[in-house]
C-alpha cells in the first residue's frame, strides 16, 4: 500500500467544488396550519375532531358540529370507508419499479427488513396514524412514535404498563445524579453519572361504568387507533368499546403539550355512550414513583422545605443513602441496608431481569429487540432507568380547585413542583342543553383531579375531562458540580413558595382560556412552524407516503427544540430516556443547522446554552491539562458524564462541533451581537485547547494525537481526518472572527480581548496551527485515510456483517473491532460535507466510494451524511436508498431501539438531506451556495431559508431552479458556480447544467 503523506491544511482547497455560507433559499407550500373556525362554545371538546385524513389540506384542527360525527373525513377509515379520495391504507405494490430511481418505496426498511404494514399506519401527509392491535395493544415503540413535547416538557404514547421509561413524562434539564464507581479508578474519570429523572405522569385517565373499571377483563375492544396531528399539535387515542350488557360506549383522549405556554400540558378524555344512557366516573390519575412524605429514608435524604440548608451538596461518603452507578450497571444501587460489599453493583447472574448497563444501560428486552440470544447483552445506546425511586415527595398543597404536589431529586436536589387542575362538562344528546360544568368530587385522598361522579350520561351525550397540568422546576445553569458533590453548582435562586405559585398561576391562567384558545394557540404557532420549516416535493405516485415520513420528522424537531430555552436538546429530545437524556455533538451538527436556516432564535438559544457551559468546560480542560475549554461528550448540567472514555472523553472534535455550529449561526444570520459575546468566546476557548493538545512535527504540520472520530469503530488514533479538518476550522475561524471586530466593531474586540485575557500571540499561532493542520492523503488509494493508521488494517470479514452481527458493538469487544477497517457511521464523509469547498469533487467521489462500503451504518447518524455526499458525487440512487434508511430510521424501528425514544439527529438529518443532498445547499464558502441533485423520477422540490433576516423560497424542477426573496431588500447567493442576486418582486429563474457523472 501506498504511504499516507501528511499534507498542511492550505493545500487540500485545489479543485474546489462549491461554496456555502449557511444561508440559502426555501420553497415553501401554503401555510400548512390554518387557525380554527371561529363562532362556536369555545369550550366545546368538539373541537378536537379534526379532519385529519387523507390527501386534504384543510385545516387540521377544525372546529366541528356537535351533533353527528358520521359526516366526519375519519382518519382511521379503510381504503373503502369514509370520504376519502384516496385510500387511506393503500397496499405496497410489487409494481415499484426497483430498478428506477426515484421510485424507491420509503415503506421498506433498508436492506430487505420487513416493509411498513400500511394498514396499520394508514398513508395522511398530515398526521401518523395506528390502527391498534385490540389483542396486543400499543408497544413501546408507538409510545414513542405518538410522544408529545414542546421542548420544556415531554410526555410519551400510551404503551404496556403505561408508557414505559419511568413515569413516561420528562421535564428538561430535571435529572437525578450518582457517582460512577470505576472497579479501576484514574485521574480525570468522569466521576458524576446524570440521567433524565421521570416525572410524576397525569396523562391518564380511569373510566368507570356502573362503578365498574373499563378494562378488557369484561368489555370487548371492538376498535383502537390513535393519531398524531401535525398540524393541530395534539395526539388522540379512540377506543371503541362494547359492555355485556350497556351497549356501546367511545373513549376518547386527547393530549396537549402546550408549545406557547412551555410549561402546560392538558390531557382530555371524553366518554360517550351509544344506544343506552349509563352511570359514568372519570379518574384522573396520579403515577409517581416517589418516596412519599414522612417516609425516614426519603427525609434523610430531602430536608424540609422550609429549611435552607437543605441546598448544601452532600459528601460523597457521608450518607449510604445516596446512589451509586457503576458503570456496568443501570439501576443506581440502593445502600440503605448498609450493605458496602455491593458498591460493586448488582451480581450479573443474580437477577437476569434486572436492567444493566454500562454508562448507558439496557434491560433484558432489549436483547429481543435485536435479536440477541444471549440475555446479557449491554446496550450502550440505551439509557439510565428514569424510574430509580429517586424522587422525594415532599409536601402538597389544594389551593381553590388546584392540586399542587412538591418533589426533589434524593441526591441532585433538583425542586420540582406539580400542579393539576380540573373541569368537568356533561352535555345531552343531539339537540339537546349546552353542557353543564360541575367541580368533580375528591377522591378519598382529598385530590382534587381525582374520580368524579357518578353521572348520568344519557345516550348520545358525552361526559368530558379537561385535566390542566403544569410542572415547574429549578433553572439549572449548566455549570457542572461542585468538587464532592452529587448537586448541580450553581442553586437557584427561588424558593418552594415561588414553585407553587408559579404552578397555579399558570393552572388558573390555562383553566381561564379554555381548551379552544389553547388548541388554536397551538394550532397557530404550527402555521407558521410549517410555513418557515415545510419541505415540499413530488416523488412520483408515492408522494405522500415520503411526504407523511418527512413531516413526521421534522415535527419531532419542533417538539424537541420549541421551548428549549436555557437548556439543551438531549439525543432523544423529550420523546424517551435513550442515552440518558444526555446532550451530545447532535444538536450542534444536525439540529442547529435546522434551526439555524428556519429558527434562528431557537438556534441563538441552544448555543447560548453552550456558553453558559464555558466554567465547567473550562475545569474540564484543566483536568485533561488542556487550556482554554474542553466541552463534555456527554452531559446535562455541563460535567462529563461519559465512563468510557475511549469513545467519550476522547472525542474531542466536540470542541470544533460547537465552534463550526456558532459560526454557521452568525454567518447566516448576520447576528454581530452574538459574534460579539458567545461567539467570540466560543470560537476562542475551543481554539486554545486545539493549540494545546495538538504539536508541530518533524515534517512541519501541526498533528492531533489520540483522539477519536465520529466513527466509534476507530478509538484513540493519531491525526483523524474529521477532527484534523475541523479543528484546523476551529483555528483558522477564531483567528478570524478577532480580525473582524478589531476592524467592524473595535469596542467589542477590546471588550473581548479584556474578558478572555486574549494573549497578543494567540490568533497568529492558532492561524498558522491551522494552516498546517495535518491532512492526510494516501496516493495509493487515491483517498484521505480516516487516520494515521487506518490503511494499515485489514477489512472487516464479509461474512461477519448482517442481521446476525450486527450492530458490532453489541456482538464484540471493542479492542476487536478497533483492529479492523470498518465504520460504525460516517467520518471522513462527513468532514468533506461540513468543509465542502475545501475538496474537490473528484476527491469526494472516491472518499466516498472507499468508505461506504466500509460504514456499517450501526449508527442513526450516519445514513443522512451519506446520502447527502452521495447526491453530490453522482450516486443518486445510493443517495435515495440512504434518504430511506435516514427517513425510517424510528417510524420503522431500523436500529431496534426506537422504544427509548426518538432519534433527534435522524429526524433533523431528513431535513438535510433534502436541502443539502437534493437541494444542493452548501455554506463552507463566501456566501450560500445551491448545486441541486433532483433525483430521478422527482418533479418538483421547494423549500424555505433563513438569511440574515430575510427569506428566499428555493423551488426546484428538472433542469430548472426559481429563487423568490419572499422577505427582504434582496440577497446574493451563487447557483452552480455562477453568483445570483435575488430582490424583491423579481423572482430568478436558473438553468442549470447537468448533474456530474458518478
Amino acid at each position: 500500500m501506498g504511504q499516507s503523506v501528511p499534507t498542511a491544511g492550505a493545500n487540500q482547497a485545489a479543485g474546489r467544488s462549491g461554496r456555502a455560507d449557511p444561508a440559502a433559499g426555501v420553497d415553501r407550500l401554503e401555510p400548512a396550519a390554518r387557525a380554527f373556525g371561529t363562532g362556536r362554545d369555545e369550550d366545546r371538546l368538539d373541537q378536537l375532531e379534526s379532519a385529519v385524513g387523507g390527501d386534504r389540506m384543510e385545516p387540521a384542527a377544525r372546529v366541528v358540529g356537535t351533533d353527528r360525527d358520521e359526516d366526519r373525513l375519519d382518519p382511521f377509515e379503510s381504503a373503502n370507508g369514509g370520504d376519502r379520495p384516496e385510500p387511506a391504507a393503500r397496499a405496497v405494490g410489487t409494481d415499484r419499479g426497483e430498478d428506477r430511481p426515484g421510485q424507491l418505496d420509503p415503506t421498506d426498511q433498508a436492506a430487505g427488513a420487513d416493509r411498513l404494514d400500511r394498514d396499520r399506519f394508514p398513508v395522511d401527509p398530515w398526521a401518523w396514524h395506528e390502527r391498534i392491535d385490540p389483542e396486543t395493544g400499543p408497544d413501546l415503540v408507538g409510545a414513542t412514535l405518538f410522544a408529545l413535547a414542546n421542548g420544556r416538557v415531554g410526555v410519551r404514547g400510551d404503551g404496556p404498563e403505561g408508557r414505559g421509561l419511568g413515569q413516561g413524562s420528562f421535564v428538561n434539564g430535571f435529572h437525578e445524579t450518582a457517582w460512577i464507581s470505576h472497579p479501576e479508578p484514574a485521574h480525570g474519570l468522569a466521576q458524576v453519572q446524570q440521567w433524565t429523572q421521570g416525572v410524576p405522569d397525569l396523562a391518564q385517565f380511569v373510566v368507570r361504568v356502573g362503578g365498574r373499571e373499563l378494562t378488557d377483563d369484561w368489555a370487548e375492544r371492538e376498535s383502537d387507533r390513535r393519531s398524531l396531528d401535525f398540524r393541530a399539535g395534539w395526539g388522540r387515542r379512540q377506543t371503541d368499546w362494547r359492555l355485556p350488557e350497556q351497549g356501546r360506549v367511545e373513549v376518547v383522549q386527547t393530549r396537549l403539550v402546550s408549545f406557547t405556554r412551555p410549561d402546560l400540558a392538558v390531557f382530555v378524555c371524553r366518554v360517550r355512550p351509544g344506544d343506552q344512557a349509563v352511570e359514568l366516573d372519570l379518574a384522573g390519575l396520579w403515577q409517581e414513583n416517589a418516596v412519599p412524605p414522612g417516609d425516614p429514608v426519603g427525609d434523610r435524604a430531602a430536608d424540609p422545605v422550609d429549611d435552607p440548608a437543605s441546598d448544601r451538596a452532600y459528601d460523597r461518603t457521608a450518607d449510604l443513602a445516596i446512589h451509586r452507578v457503576d458503570n456496568r450497571t443501570s439501576d443506581p444501587v440502593d445502600h440503605r441496608a448498609g450493605d458496602l460489599a455491593s458498591d460493586s453493583g448488582y451480581d450479573r447472574t443474580a437477577d437476569p431481569a434486572s436492567h444493566r448497563a454500562d454508562d448507558r444501560t439496557v434491560d433484558s428486552a432489549s436483547d429481543r429487540a435485536i435479536g440477541s440470544a444471549n440475555d446479557q447483552t449491554v446496550d450502550p445506546r440505551r439509557g439510565q432507568a428514569a424510574e430509580s425511586g429517586d424522587l422525594i415527595r415532599i409536601e402538597d398543597q389544594v389551593r381553590a380547585g388546584t392540586e399542587l404536589r412538591a418533589y426533589r431529586c434524593r441526591n441532585s436536589g433538583l425542586r420540582l413542583v406539580v400542579g393539576r387542575r380540573l373541569r368537568v362538562e356533561l352535555t345531552g344528546p343531539p339537540g339537546g342543553p349546552a353542557p353543564s360544568a360541575a367541580q368533580p368530587s375528591p377522591d378519598p385522598d382529598g385530590a382534587v383531579g381525582g374520580l368524579s361522579g357518578p353521572w348520568s350520561v344519557p345516550a348520545g351525550g358525552s361526559l368530558t375531562a379537561y385535566l390542566y397540568v403544569t410542572y415547574q422546576t429549578d433553572h439549572l445553569a449548566p455549570l457542572g458540580v461542585e468538587a464532592g458533590s452529587l448537586r448541580p453548582a450553581g442553586q437557584p435562586d427561588r424558593g418552594w413558595d415561588d414553585l407553587f405559585d408559579a404552578g397555579a398561576d399558570c393552572l388558573e391562567r390555562a383553566e381561564a382560556s379554555g381548551w379552544a384558545v389553547l388548541s388554536r394557540e397551538q394550532a397557530d404557532w404550527l402555521a407558521d412552524f410549517w410555513e418557515r420549516s415545510d419541505v415540499s416535493f413530488e416523488a412520483g405516485p408515492d408522494s405522500d407516503r415520503w411526504t407523511q415520513a418527512v413531516r413526521w420528522s421534522l415535527f419531532q424537531l419542533a417538539q424537541a427544540s420549541a421551548r428549549a430555552e436555557g437548556h439543551g436538546v438531549g439525543a432523544k429530545g423529550l420523546s424517551g430516556s435513550g442515552y440518558c437524556g444526555h446532550y451530545f455533538w447532535d444538536a450542534e451538527i444536525y439540529l442547529v443547522p435546522f434551526l439555524t436556516y428556519t429558527d434562528p432564535a431557537q438556534a441563538r438559544a441552544l448555543l447560548e446554552f453552550r456558553h453558559a457551559m464555558l466554567p465547567a468546560a473550562r475545569r474540564r480542560a484543566r483536568v485533561m491539562d488542556q487550556a482554554g475549554a474542553l466541552f463534555p461528550w456527554r452531559t446535562i448540567d455541563g460535567e462529563e458524564a461519559s465512563a468510557y472514555f475511549p469513545a467519550g472523553t476522547a472525542q474531542y472534535h466536540i470542541d470544533a462541533d460547537i465552534a463550526f455550529a456558532a459560526a454557521q449561526y452568525i454567518a447566516v444570520s448576520g447576528d454581530q451581537a452574538f459574534q460579539a459575546g458567545p461567539g467570540v468566546d466560543l470560537l476562542v476557548e475551543t481554539a486554545r485547547m486545539w493549540a494545546s493538545l495538538g504539536h508541530w512535527g518533524d515534517d512541519g504540520c501541526f498533528h492531533i494525537h489520540q483522539v477519536t472520530g465520529p466513527d466509534e469503530y476507530s478509538a484513540l488514533v493519531d491525526d483523524n481526518f474529521f477532527t484534523n479538518t475541523m479543528a484546523a476550522f476551529n483555528l483558522t475561524e477564531a483567528d478570524r472572527t478577532l480580525a473582524r471586530l478589531e476592524a467592524e466593531r473595535p469596542g467589542d474586540h477590546a471588550a473581548a480581548v479584556a474578558r478572555l485575557a486574549l494573549g497578543p500571540d494567540e490568533p497568529a499561532q492558532w492561524r498558522r496551527a491551522g494552516q498546517a493542520m495535518a491532512l492526510l492523503w494516501d496516493a495509493a488509494h487515491g483517498v484521505h485515510p480516516q487516520d494515521a493508521a487506518f490503511l494499515s488494517r485489514p477489512p472487516w470479514p464479509v461474512e461477519r456483517l448482517g442481521p446476525p452481527s450486527q450492530p458490532l458493538l453489541l456482538r464484540h469487544h471493542p479492542l476487536v473491532i478497533y483492529r479492523y477497517q470498518v465504520l460504525k457511521q460516517a467520518d471522513v464523509v462527513l468532514a468533506l460535507l461540513l468543509r465542502s469547498n475545501q475538496f474537490s469533487l473528484s476527491q469526494k467521489r472516491a472518499d466516498f466510494d472507499f468508505y461506504d462500503r466500509l460504514t456499517t451504518g450501526d449508527s442513526t447518524l450516519s445514513a443522512a451524511v451519506q446520502a447527502i455526499v452521495a447526491a453530490e458525487v453522482g450516486h443518486g440512487r445510493a443517495a435515495l436508498e440512504h434518504f430511506r434508511a435516514t427517513l425510517l430510521t424510528d417510524l420503522a424501528d431500523l436500529h431496534g431501539n426506537t422504544r427509548d425514544g426518538v432519534h433527534i439527529a435522524a429526524a433533523a438529518g431528513v431535513w438535510a438531506v433534502l436541502t443539502q443532498g437534493f437541494g444542493g445547499l452548501r455554506d463552507s464558502g463566501q456566501r450560500p451556495s445551491l448545486d441541486p441533485r433532483l433525483p430521478d423520477g422527482w418533479s418538483r422540490l421547494g423549500f424555505r431559508l433563513r438569511l440574515a433576516g430575510q427569506t428566499v423560497a428555493v423551488a426546484l424542477t428538472p433542469g430548472r431552479l426559481r429563487l423568490d426573496l419572499v422577505e427582504g431588500a434582496g440577497l446574493e447567493l451563487e447557483v452552480a458556480g455562477r453568483p445570483v442576486r435575488v430582490t424583491p418582486g423579481a423572482p430568478v429563474e436558473i438553468d442549470l447544467p447537468p448533474a456530474p457523472a458518478p
